[in-house]
Order: structure tokens, then C-alpha cells, then sequence
């Protein structure tokens, strides 16, 4: 698949996308990646930022009846806010303290409006872009070549039927960077995990009539991503999120969650996620979620972008599959975040 730089086109234009700027921002992507998108102005404000990581949770959340900490999670916690302030990682100034405290207290959060307009486009683009790309073999990356080859040939049906699946979007355009190193996501993600890595980035889109369902028509369960039951002691290992490309609403095959389930079995009603194209929904791993049917056949795209404790193996082996172009994009915070080796020394 081919991919066209979207800094270069965004330089050529003498204009930048804000995501290009948050990924050099937090060392993500390179100086001479971000400087071709933004230009020396913009390069000079961004040199005038700064900022800091938290290293422990307030006491506000002791006493909101979060568990305390073991001392072996403080000093793990302590030690991977110091790697990230090391490899040049700023938390955001304007992330709202709500959202940190609904993810601990109801198990899930939105920001709305995290995706500017520009940006917003150019996901929708290469999303569409990859589907018709990747055609029948769409969501089969990490399929064996002989099954790939089945249903190629028509032998064997797609797998998810229905359900336009993207799998390993890390190496399918810069575009997807920011998504998995916004800093927005990160400060959340932080806030639950004591330390963490990505475990995937995959996008989804039911069409009219599919999801939420499996091969003999039946509504997927709600479940835990972490397949256990809420910890007693807090102790979580997984955090998920959804970046919305369009309107989600229970009409259109949103996600669904049982608030407050990662603390505590027999939690309220489930709901479904009913908010506009651009925000950003972060939930944590241990909430009971699942998918839901899309009655209307409103597009509803969405780019799931997956953490686990470091200690864990990753759902998308990241150092497998990395692509020699997106190590090339990659500083030191971008192959921490990811996992991987210094390609560029090796």
C-alpha cells in the first residue's frame, strides 16, 4: 500500500495539521519530519514548551476511595514517569481533571473535540483508503498465508463479515501517529497503569445490519479485555480507547459499557457511547464493553487504540511487525511507547 507523506503535502501548503505539531511536540516523530510540516515559526513556539509528569496519584483519589498503592507500584510508577520525562514526554496543561476522575470512577471517559477538523479528514481518508486497499483480506494481517490464500480464491468466506476490520494501523500511514502518541491518551492511559506499552491499534466499522454479533447471529456478550474479574486491589492492566471518526450512537452500532464494572461485579446498566466525531473515548480494560448492532447503516468508524502494562505481551507484537518506514519516523519516546528495538543502531 502506498502511502503519500502528509507532512510534505501540509509543508508544501505553507499551513500544519495540529496533530503533526503534537507529534514532534512529544518527540514522537523527528525534528526534520515535524519541520517540514510546520515551518521555523511554528518550530520556535514549540521549543518555548514545557511541562511535567506526575509521578503519584493525588490524594483526591485516596479520597474518592481508590485502593492506595503498594510501594512496589509507586516505584514503578515513579520510574516510568522518569523514563518518560527523560525521553522528552510533556503532559497536556489543558486535559480537564474530570476525565482522569470519571476513568477511575465510572471506568470510562470522552473528550470531545481532540480531533481537529483537518486531522479528522485525513483519518477518514486513509481509513477508506486501506479498506479499499486491503479489499477481502482486510483485518487478516496477521493471518496465516494459506488461510489468506482461501479466501482470496474465494474458498473460504471473510471472517467478519459485515464488519470492515483494520488491524496494525502503526504501520499504515503517519497519519495514525498521533493517534497512538497523542498526549491526551497518554496522560490518561498513566493515570490507571502504573507503566504500559501499546498493545494494538486496530479501527472498525459495522455496516447496516452487522455487528456485535458472531457467525450464528448471536449479540456478543459484554466482556473484559484483561478476561477477569475487577481486581480488589486496583491493580489494572489495561487500558482501552476508541477515536471517533464519525457520531457514535446507539442507532449506528457504538460501543456499549457497564459503568463502574471494573471496580465492582452486579455495576449499573450498560450504555451506549453517544458522542460526535473527534472525541476520544478511554476506558479501562477491566470495564464489562462490547459491540453493538448498527441498525441506521450510518457510517461509524472507529480506531481502537489498545495499552497493557509493560510486563504483558502485546496483543500486536510491535517489534515483529514494525515497518522499516515507521521505525525511520520513530524517536526514543516513539519506540518506548511501542516496544521496539533502535532500529537505526542495531
Amino acid at each position: 500500500m502506498k502511502v503519500n507523506c502528509k507532512c510534505g503535502r501540509a509543508a508544501r501548503a505553507a499551513a500544519f495539521s495540529l496533530f503533526t505539531l503534537q507529534c514532534f511536540r512529544y518527540r514522537i516523530i523527528s525534528c526534520c519530519e515535524a519541520a517540514r510540516a510546520t515551518g521555523a515559526a511554528a518550530m520556535r513556539r514549540l521549543g518555548r514548551l514545557a511541562g511535567h509528569v506526575s509521578v503519584a496519584r493525588p490524594a483526591a483519589e485516596l479520597q474518592a476511595g481508590a485502593a492506595p498503592e503498594a510501594p512496589a507500584e509507586q516505584d514503578l510508577r515513579r520510574r516510568s514517569a522518569a523514563t518518560l520525562a527523560q525521553l522528552g514526554f510533556v503532559p497536556p496543561a489543558d486535559l480537564d481533571t474530570r476525565h482522569a476522575a470519571e476513568l477511575r470512577d465510572q471506568g470510562w471517559t470522552v473528550v470531545p473535540g481532540v480531533i481537529d477538523q483537518r486531522w479528522l479528514d485525513e483519518l477518514r481518508a486513509q481509513y477508506d483508503e486501506c479498506i479499499a486497499e486491503e479489499g477481502l483480506l482486510a483485518g487478516m494481517d496477521m493471518a496465516p498465508e494459506d488461510v489468506q490464500a482461501r479466501v482470496r480464491d474465494g474458498t473460504d468466506p471473510p471472517p467478519n463479515p459485515g464488519v470492515r476490520l483494520l488491524l496494525d494501523l502503526v504501520n499504515k500511514g503517519p497519519v495514525f501517529d498521533c493517534v497512538w502518541s497523542h498526549p491526551a491518551l497518554l496522560d490518561l492511559v498513566s493515570s490507571v497503569l502504573p507503566d504500559f506499552k501499546l498493545n494494538s491499534l486496530n479501527a472498525t466499522e459495522p455496516t447496516k445490519g452487522f455487528g456485535g454479533q458472531d457467525a450464528e447471529g448471536n449479540t456478543q456478550p459484554l466482556h473484559r479485555d484483561t478476561l477477569a474479574p475487577p481486581p480488589k486491589d486496583e491493580d489494572y492492566t489495561l487500558v482501552n480507547s476508541v477515536w471517533l471518526l464519525d457520531d457514535f450512537s446507539e442507532s449506528n452500532g457504538a460501543t456499549r459499557l457497564r459503568p463502574e464494572s471494573h471496580r465492582r461485579e452486579g455495576a449499573t446498566a450498560e450504555v451506549h457511547i453517544d458522542a460526535p466525531a473527534g472525541s476520544l473515548v478511554v476506558f479501562n480494560g477491566s470495564i464489562l464493553h462490547g459491540a453493538s448492532f448498527n441498525a441506521s447503516g450510518a457510517r461509524r468508524r472507529g480506531v481502537f487504540c489498545s495499552w497493557v502494562v509493560r510486563s504483558a505481551n502485546q496483543q500486536t507484537d510491535q517489534a515483529k511487525f514494525l515497518r522499516p518506514s515507521t521505525a525511520e519516523r520513530l524517536t526514543a519516546l516513539g519506540r518506548y511507547l511501542l516496544d521496539v528495538v533502535d532500529t537505526t543502531t542495531a
